[in-house]
């Protein structure tokens, strides 16, 4: 989760770079708040606003390979995968148990794996069978920004 957080803290400091820079305004259209005062509006967790011209959105479609190899040598990341448990499946067939990991020192070779963790069909988030994460390798192959009017953009990664 820290490299994901990381990663994220990442791009969002190359686009804050992005739009500062180049022809237009950037960031030098950004006026501070009046002494004494602070910003009362609502406000999202976990969320970015960003402005971004054709030339900026061009720019990133053209040169992603190079900003994401900052932070993902080989354009590859690390992304760690929490235990989980679907909803039932249809017709009788169970459920899906994902990342039933159990602890770190766990092996799955021997028939006992279940007193430590290893495929118990519980997510233990503490304790002697909490299940860790696990790391996910992710290679980007591809990435592309588009705007969609009036004021929002997608993305595909």
């Amino acid at each position: 989760m820290r490299q994901l957080q990381r990663t994220a803290l990442v791009f969002a400091l190359v686009v804050i770079g992005l739009g500062c820079s180049g022809s237009g305004a950037g960031c030098s259209t950004l006026t501070p708040y009046p002494a004494g005062t602070r910003y009362m509006g609502p406000k999202n967790d976990n969320a970015v606003n960003i402005r971004l011209s054709a030339a900026g959105i061009n720019y990133l479609n053209t040169n992603w390979p190079m900003l994401i190899s900052a932070f993902a040598p080989g354009s590859t990341i690390s992304v760690p995968v929490a235990c989980s448990i679907s909803a039932s499946l249809p017709a009788g067939l169970g459920t899906v148990v994902i990342a039933d990991q159990g602890t770190a020192t766990c092996s799955g070779g021997s028939p006992q794996h279940e007193t430590c963790g290893r495929l118990d069909g519980v997510c233990n988030t503490t304790g002697s069978k909490a299940d860790v994460p696990v790391m996910v390798n992710v290679t980007i192959t591809g990435f592309s920004l588009w705007p969609i009017a009036p004021d929002s953009l997608e993305a595909s990664i």
